[in-house]
Protein backbone atom coordinates (compact mmCIF):
# COMPACT_ATOMS: atom_id res chain seq x y z
CA UNK A 1 0.00 0.00 0.00
CA UNK A 2 1.06 3.37 -0.95
CA UNK A 3 1.18 5.84 1.54
CA UNK A 4 0.80 8.54 -1.01
CA UNK A 5 -0.30 7.57 -4.63
CA UNK A 6 1.55 11.39 -5.58
CA UNK A 7 4.87 10.00 -3.89
CA UNK A 8 4.76 6.19 -3.54
CA UNK A 9 6.93 4.37 -0.12
CA UNK A 10 6.93 0.96 -0.20
CA UNK A 11 5.56 -0.37 3.37
CA UNK A 12 6.95 -4.26 2.56
CA UNK A 13 10.43 -4.65 4.81
CA UNK A 14 13.06 -5.30 2.40
CA UNK A 15 11.39 -4.71 -0.84
CA UNK A 16 11.40 -0.60 -1.46
CA UNK A 17 14.70 0.64 -2.52
CA UNK A 18 15.97 3.29 -1.15
CA UNK A 19 19.84 5.78 -1.40
CA UNK A 20 21.46 8.65 -1.23
CA UNK A 21 25.22 10.52 -2.08
CA UNK A 22 26.59 13.10 -1.20
CA UNK A 23 29.33 14.78 -2.70
CA UNK A 24 30.98 17.89 -1.20
CA UNK A 25 34.04 20.00 -2.30
CA UNK A 26 37.86 18.90 -1.33
CA UNK A 27 39.33 20.79 2.01
CA UNK A 28 39.79 24.42 1.34
CA UNK A 29 37.88 24.31 -2.24
CA UNK A 30 34.83 26.31 -2.16
CA UNK A 31 31.91 25.07 -4.12
CA UNK A 32 28.40 23.26 -3.32
CA UNK A 33 27.68 19.98 -1.97
CA UNK A 34 25.55 18.52 -4.10
CA UNK A 35 22.65 15.59 -2.61
CA UNK A 36 21.57 13.25 -5.08
CA UNK A 37 18.42 10.53 -3.61
CA UNK A 38 15.52 8.24 -5.13
CA UNK A 39 13.64 5.84 -4.26
CA UNK A 40 13.70 2.86 -6.57
CA UNK A 41 9.97 2.46 -6.72
CA UNK A 42 9.63 5.88 -8.67
CA UNK A 43 10.32 7.03 -12.17
CA UNK A 44 13.51 8.63 -12.30
CA UNK A 45 15.48 10.06 -14.79
CA UNK A 46 18.29 9.40 -12.91
CA UNK A 47 19.92 6.30 -12.51
CA UNK A 48 22.69 4.90 -10.28
CA UNK A 49 25.01 1.96 -10.15
CA UNK A 50 27.33 1.26 -7.42
CA UNK A 51 29.84 -1.20 -6.19
CA UNK A 52 31.78 -1.18 -3.23
CA UNK A 53 34.14 -3.26 -1.67
CA UNK A 54 35.49 -3.18 1.76
CA UNK A 55 38.57 -5.85 3.07
CA UNK A 56 39.59 -6.57 6.59
CA UNK A 57 43.39 -7.33 5.18
CA UNK A 58 45.23 -4.04 4.62
CA UNK A 59 48.62 -5.22 2.85
CA UNK A 60 50.41 -1.78 1.69
CA UNK A 61 48.46 -0.54 -1.68
CA UNK A 62 45.85 -3.83 -1.43
CA UNK A 63 42.67 -4.10 0.42
CA UNK A 64 42.38 -0.49 0.35
CA UNK A 65 38.60 -0.26 0.41
CA UNK A 66 36.87 1.12 -2.26
CA UNK A 67 33.95 2.06 -4.70
CA UNK A 68 33.09 2.95 -8.19
CA UNK A 69 29.69 5.09 -8.62
CA UNK A 70 28.28 5.35 -11.94
CA UNK A 71 25.52 8.14 -12.27
CA UNK A 72 23.58 8.61 -15.58
CA UNK A 73 22.21 11.24 -16.86
CA UNK A 74 22.81 13.96 -14.52
CA UNK A 75 22.15 17.77 -15.48
CA UNK A 76 24.78 19.42 -17.30
CA UNK A 77 25.51 21.76 -14.75
CA UNK A 78 26.27 18.97 -11.96
CA UNK A 79 28.52 17.15 -14.10
CA UNK A 80 30.51 19.54 -15.03
CA UNK A 81 30.81 21.28 -11.26
CA UNK A 82 31.42 17.45 -10.36
CA UNK A 83 34.30 16.89 -13.24
CA UNK A 84 35.75 20.20 -12.30
CA UNK A 85 35.91 18.85 -7.94
CA UNK A 86 38.21 15.77 -9.51
CA UNK A 87 40.25 13.66 -6.58
CA UNK A 88 40.04 14.60 -3.71
CA UNK A 89 36.40 15.51 -2.90
CA UNK A 90 34.52 13.82 -0.50
CA UNK A 91 31.82 11.23 -0.69
CA UNK A 92 29.66 9.69 1.37
CA UNK A 93 26.99 6.69 -0.27
CA UNK A 94 24.24 5.08 1.30
CA UNK A 95 21.63 2.85 0.48
CA UNK A 96 19.32 0.26 2.10
CA UNK A 97 15.17 -0.07 1.86
CA UNK A 98 12.38 2.54 2.87
CA UNK A 99 10.04 1.06 4.91
CA UNK A 100 11.20 1.86 8.76
CA UNK A 101 12.09 -1.21 9.99
CA UNK A 102 14.52 -2.40 7.09
CA UNK A 103 18.18 -1.16 7.19
CA UNK A 104 19.55 1.89 5.84
CA UNK A 105 22.67 3.20 6.32
CA UNK A 106 26.00 4.48 4.97
CA UNK A 107 27.78 2.13 3.37
CA UNK A 108 31.14 4.19 1.91
CA UNK A 109 32.96 7.29 3.11
CA UNK A 110 36.28 8.39 0.82
CA UNK A 111 37.36 10.68 -1.04
CA UNK A 112 37.16 10.92 -5.40
CA UNK A 113 40.53 9.84 -6.91
CA UNK A 114 39.25 10.18 -10.44
CA UNK A 115 36.16 11.71 -12.74
CA UNK A 116 35.38 10.00 -15.91
CA UNK A 117 32.59 11.21 -18.02
CA UNK A 118 31.49 9.06 -21.44
CA UNK A 119 28.21 8.56 -22.95
CA UNK A 120 27.57 5.00 -23.29
CA UNK A 121 25.22 5.43 -25.86
CA UNK A 122 22.53 7.95 -27.75
CA UNK A 123 20.34 8.46 -25.21
CA UNK A 124 22.57 8.50 -21.95
CA UNK A 125 25.84 10.40 -20.17
CA UNK A 126 27.24 8.68 -17.34
CA UNK A 127 29.91 10.13 -14.86
CA UNK A 128 31.74 7.41 -13.19
CA UNK A 129 33.49 8.30 -9.49
CA UNK A 130 36.38 6.30 -8.58
CA UNK A 131 37.09 6.94 -5.03
CA UNK A 132 39.05 5.56 -2.29
CA UNK A 133 38.75 5.52 1.70
CA UNK A 134 42.71 6.91 2.65
CA UNK A 135 43.45 8.26 -0.49
CA UNK A 136 46.15 10.07 0.78
CA UNK A 137 46.98 7.98 4.47
CA UNK A 138 47.62 5.13 2.60
CA UNK A 139 48.41 5.77 -1.59
CA UNK A 140 49.86 9.25 -1.21
CA UNK A 141 52.17 9.09 2.10
CA UNK A 142 55.59 8.68 3.54
CA UNK A 143 57.59 9.30 6.82
CA UNK A 144 61.06 9.88 7.61
CA UNK A 145 61.65 9.34 11.59
CA UNK A 146 63.84 7.23 13.95
CA UNK A 147 62.43 3.76 16.27
CA UNK A 148 63.95 4.36 19.81
CA UNK A 149 65.72 1.06 21.12
CA UNK A 150 63.10 -0.72 23.33
CA UNK A 151 60.48 0.52 21.48
CA UNK A 152 57.41 -1.67 21.08
CA UNK A 153 55.69 -2.37 18.32
CA UNK A 154 52.21 -0.91 19.06
CA UNK A 155 54.67 2.43 19.95
CA UNK A 156 56.25 2.25 16.83
CA UNK A 157 52.68 2.42 14.94
CA UNK A 158 51.69 5.02 16.73
CA UNK A 159 54.74 7.06 16.11
CA UNK A 160 54.42 6.40 12.39
CA UNK A 161 50.55 7.74 12.66
CA UNK A 162 51.12 10.90 14.14
CA UNK A 163 54.99 11.54 11.99
CA UNK A 164 53.83 10.54 8.60
CA UNK A 165 53.33 13.56 5.98
CA UNK A 166 49.12 12.78 5.95
CA UNK A 167 49.00 11.85 9.32
CA UNK A 168 46.99 8.15 10.25
CA UNK A 169 43.98 8.48 12.07
CA UNK A 170 43.45 5.76 14.40
CA UNK A 171 39.92 4.05 15.02
CA UNK A 172 38.76 5.52 17.96
CA UNK A 173 38.76 2.01 19.71
CA UNK A 174 42.47 1.57 18.95
CA UNK A 175 43.56 4.82 19.78
CA UNK A 176 42.16 4.99 23.13
CA UNK A 177 43.79 1.87 23.76
CA UNK A 178 47.12 3.10 22.21
CA UNK A 179 47.07 5.53 24.07
CA UNK A 180 47.38 4.45 27.47
CA UNK A 181 48.76 0.99 26.82
CA UNK A 182 51.43 1.96 24.44
CA UNK A 183 54.35 2.88 27.11
CA UNK A 184 53.62 -0.44 27.94
CA UNK A 185 53.85 -2.67 25.22
CA UNK A 186 50.54 -4.72 26.12
CA UNK A 187 48.91 -4.50 22.91
CA UNK A 188 48.38 -8.33 21.76
CA UNK A 189 51.02 -9.51 19.27
CA UNK A 190 52.38 -5.84 19.45
CA UNK A 191 54.66 -6.21 22.32
CA UNK A 192 57.99 -6.87 21.09
CA UNK A 193 60.43 -4.72 21.78
CA UNK A 194 62.96 -3.73 19.05
CA UNK A 195 66.27 -4.27 20.56
CA UNK A 196 68.04 -1.48 18.91
CA UNK A 197 66.91 1.61 16.94
CA UNK A 198 66.28 1.59 13.62
CA UNK A 199 65.80 4.33 10.74
CA UNK A 200 61.75 4.55 9.26
CA UNK A 201 61.30 6.14 5.85
CA UNK A 202 59.10 5.81 2.82
CA UNK A 203 55.80 4.11 2.94
CA UNK A 204 54.84 4.11 6.73
CA UNK A 205 51.80 1.55 5.60
CA UNK A 206 53.92 -0.69 4.34
CA UNK A 207 55.58 -1.11 7.53
CA UNK A 208 52.67 -1.10 9.55
CA UNK A 209 51.06 -4.17 7.56
CA UNK A 210 54.27 -6.01 7.64
CA UNK A 211 54.22 -6.21 11.44
CA UNK A 212 50.83 -6.41 11.88
CA UNK A 213 50.67 -9.33 9.67
CA UNK A 214 53.32 -11.34 11.03
CA UNK A 215 51.72 -10.86 14.36
CA UNK A 216 48.21 -12.70 13.28
CA UNK A 217 46.44 -9.63 13.07
CA UNK A 218 43.71 -7.91 10.91
CA UNK A 219 44.15 -4.15 10.04
CA UNK A 220 42.05 -2.26 7.18
CA UNK A 221 41.82 1.58 6.89
CA UNK A 222 38.03 2.82 7.18
CA UNK A 223 36.65 6.53 7.88
CA UNK A 224 37.32 5.93 11.25
CA UNK A 225 40.85 5.60 10.57
CA UNK A 226 43.17 2.57 11.42
CA UNK A 227 41.73 -0.43 12.62
CA UNK A 228 43.72 -3.47 14.00
CA UNK A 229 41.90 -6.38 15.23
CA UNK A 230 43.06 -9.86 16.96
CA UNK A 231 42.00 -13.35 15.77
CA UNK A 232 40.54 -14.14 19.01
CA UNK A 233 37.47 -12.29 20.22
CA UNK A 234 35.82 -11.71 23.27
CA UNK A 235 32.64 -13.40 23.39
CA UNK A 236 30.92 -10.81 25.67
CA UNK A 237 31.28 -8.34 23.23
CA UNK A 238 29.91 -8.70 19.71
CA UNK A 239 27.63 -7.90 17.00
CA UNK A 240 25.73 -10.93 15.42
CA UNK A 241 23.30 -10.64 12.60
CA UNK A 242 21.48 -14.01 11.22
CA UNK A 243 20.45 -14.88 7.80
CA UNK A 244 18.04 -17.15 6.92
CA UNK A 245 16.66 -18.47 3.23
CA UNK A 246 13.45 -15.72 4.47
CA UNK A 247 15.65 -13.09 6.21
CA UNK A 248 18.14 -12.23 3.34
CA UNK A 249 20.06 -15.27 2.22
CA UNK A 250 20.50 -14.92 -1.48
CA UNK A 251 21.73 -18.10 -3.79
CA UNK A 252 23.90 -20.47 -2.16
CA UNK A 253 26.74 -20.07 0.48
CA UNK A 254 29.78 -21.06 -0.87
CA UNK A 255 32.79 -22.49 1.52
CA UNK A 256 35.91 -21.38 1.21
CA UNK A 257 39.86 -22.10 2.33
CA UNK A 258 38.87 -19.95 5.65
CA UNK A 259 35.31 -20.41 6.23
CA UNK A 260 32.49 -18.77 3.58
CA UNK A 261 31.14 -16.17 1.10
CA UNK A 262 27.55 -15.63 0.50
CA UNK A 263 25.27 -13.16 -0.73
CA UNK A 264 22.35 -11.15 0.95
CA UNK A 265 19.86 -8.55 0.67
CA UNK A 266 21.77 -5.34 0.67
CA UNK A 267 22.27 -4.85 4.44
CA UNK A 268 23.93 -1.56 5.39
CA UNK A 269 24.15 -2.72 9.04
CA UNK A 270 27.90 -4.85 8.01
CA UNK A 271 30.93 -3.27 9.01
CA UNK A 272 34.39 -4.51 9.18
CA UNK A 273 35.17 -3.39 12.67
CA UNK A 274 37.63 -3.54 15.79
CA UNK A 275 35.26 -2.98 18.18
CA UNK A 276 32.78 -4.91 18.58
CA UNK A 277 33.73 -7.06 16.01
CA UNK A 278 31.02 -8.31 13.66
CA UNK A 279 29.25 -11.85 13.08
CA UNK A 280 27.07 -13.36 10.87
CA UNK A 281 25.46 -16.50 11.62
CA UNK A 282 23.97 -18.93 9.06
CA UNK A 283 23.14 -22.85 9.00
CA UNK A 284 26.11 -24.75 8.02
CA UNK A 285 23.52 -27.27 6.33
CA UNK A 286 22.98 -24.79 3.83
CA UNK A 287 26.09 -24.01 2.89
CA UNK A 288 27.95 -25.72 -0.51
CA UNK A 289 31.20 -28.15 0.42
CA UNK A 290 34.46 -27.80 -0.61
CA UNK A 291 35.92 -31.06 -2.60
CA UNK A 292 37.59 -32.37 -0.18
CA UNK A 293 41.15 -34.53 -0.95
CA UNK A 294 41.93 -37.63 1.29
CA UNK A 295 45.05 -35.84 2.55
CA UNK A 296 46.25 -33.42 3.92
CA UNK A 297 44.86 -29.97 5.24
CA UNK A 298 41.29 -29.28 4.43
CA UNK A 299 38.40 -26.32 5.31
CA UNK A 300 36.23 -26.77 8.17
CA UNK A 301 32.87 -24.31 9.32
CA UNK A 302 32.09 -23.33 12.63
CA UNK A 303 30.76 -26.14 14.49
CA UNK A 304 30.92 -24.67 17.88
CA UNK A 305 28.30 -26.01 20.66
CA UNK A 306 29.38 -23.32 23.19
CA UNK A 307 29.65 -19.52 23.64
CA UNK A 308 29.96 -19.36 19.68
CA UNK A 309 26.93 -21.09 18.52
CA UNK A 310 27.27 -23.56 15.29
CA UNK A 311 27.71 -21.43 11.95
CA UNK A 312 28.66 -18.01 13.54
CA UNK A 313 31.52 -16.59 10.81
CA UNK A 314 33.86 -13.28 11.47
CA UNK A 315 33.08 -10.49 8.75
CA UNK A 316 36.50 -9.91 6.97
CA UNK A 317 35.39 -8.24 3.93
CA UNK A 318 32.32 -6.93 2.23
CA UNK A 319 31.06 -5.91 -1.46
CA UNK A 320 28.05 -3.96 -1.62
CA UNK A 321 26.20 -3.71 -5.38
CA UNK A 322 23.39 -1.92 -6.48
CA UNK A 323 21.97 -0.75 -9.48
CA UNK A 324 18.32 1.58 -9.10
CA UNK A 325 16.99 0.48 -12.24
CA UNK A 326 18.64 -3.12 -12.01
CA UNK A 327 18.64 -6.18 -10.55
CA UNK A 328 21.53 -5.96 -8.06
CA UNK A 329 20.72 -4.91 -4.56
CA UNK A 330 22.86 -6.92 -2.24
CA UNK A 331 25.88 -7.68 -0.03
CA UNK A 332 28.73 -10.33 -0.37
CA UNK A 333 30.15 -11.35 2.81
CA UNK A 334 33.39 -12.72 3.28
CA UNK A 335 33.35 -14.95 6.53
CA UNK A 336 36.05 -16.64 8.32
CA UNK A 337 35.51 -20.01 10.73
CA UNK A 338 35.15 -19.22 13.94
CA UNK A 339 36.12 -21.74 17.02
CA UNK A 340 35.91 -20.78 20.13
CA UNK A 341 36.52 -17.27 18.98
CA UNK A 342 39.48 -18.28 16.81
CA UNK A 343 39.06 -17.64 13.06
CA UNK A 344 40.80 -18.70 10.01
CA UNK A 345 41.56 -22.38 10.90
CA UNK A 346 41.93 -25.13 8.48
CA UNK A 347 41.87 -29.06 9.85
CA UNK A 348 44.67 -31.69 9.91
CA UNK A 349 43.11 -34.56 8.58
CA UNK A 350 45.82 -36.83 9.76
CA UNK A 351 45.52 -34.76 13.56
CA UNK A 352 41.56 -34.88 13.44
CA UNK A 353 41.91 -32.93 16.99
CA UNK A 354 44.44 -30.40 15.56
CA UNK A 355 43.82 -27.46 13.90
CA UNK A 356 45.87 -25.38 12.37
CA UNK A 357 45.76 -20.76 11.93
CA UNK A 358 47.11 -20.76 8.65
CA UNK A 359 48.07 -16.70 9.21
CA UNK A 360 51.06 -18.36 11.68
CA UNK A 361 52.78 -21.05 13.13
CA UNK A 362 49.64 -21.17 15.91
CA UNK A 363 48.26 -24.26 16.97
CA UNK A 364 45.20 -24.66 19.04
CA UNK A 365 43.09 -27.31 20.36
Amino acid sequence: MSANPYNPVSQIPMMGRKWSLTIQPPPNVGGTEYVFSGLGNIPEPMRIVFEVSLSGYLDNSSGIWTARIDLYNLSKDDAVAILAYGQGALVTLAAGYQEQSSPFGIIFEGEIYEVIYERPDVYDSKVSLVCFTGLGEILQNYCVLKGDPQMTQAALIAKMASGSKTPIKLDPNLSSTMSSIVPKGNIPGLNTQMPRARAIFGDPMKTISRMVTASSLLSWYSPSGLGISTLSQDPNNQVTITYTSTTGILGVPQQTQNGVNFVVALDPRLRVSTNPPMLVNIANSIIRRLQQAPNGYRAILTTDAGIYSEGTYQVNGLQFRGDSRGNQWETEIVGLTTIGGKVAMIDDSNTPDVTYDPRSTTIGQ
